[in-house]
């Protein structure tokens, strides 16, 4: 199924103003199950080494699956690290069923980029 037409990765609150970048290139790269997945996500920076993947509608179990498997953290943390210039890891954030430390994390992280 193309995927002409389809909408354009959601522009980022603030911490990983590349993510955009990564999402097209997944989709360059013919990686169309991972950048499906990945259209409506936010990333931020949680510290120096991790980047957090928000889903604000939620993160399926399809989704989870898909995005969770091995090779495919690896290309996205390959991506995110190119973007970055040192090697990054990736954690995906579910923001209707949060951790609870996570809604502290991704508070604590866009804080920490509207204060640069």
């Amino acid at each position: 199924m193309p995927i002409t037409g389809s909408p354009k990765p959601k522009a980022n609150k603030a911490g990983a103003p590349y993510w955009n970048n990564v999402i097209n290139k997944l989709k360059q790269d013919g990686k169309i199950m991972i950048y499906t997945n990945l259209l409506s996500t936010e990333a931020v920076l949680k510290d120096d080494m991790t980047v957090l993947v928000e889903f604000p509608k939620g993160l399926t179990s399809f989704a989870k699956a898909v995005l969770e498997k091995h090779e495919n953290v690896q290309e996205l943390e390959r991506l995110v690290s190119i973007e970055e210039g040192k090697p990054m890891r990736i954690k995906f954030v579910d923001a209707k069923n949060p951790s609870i430390d996570e809604p502290q994390v991704i508070n604590n992280a866009l804080e920490n980029a509207i204060r640069k």
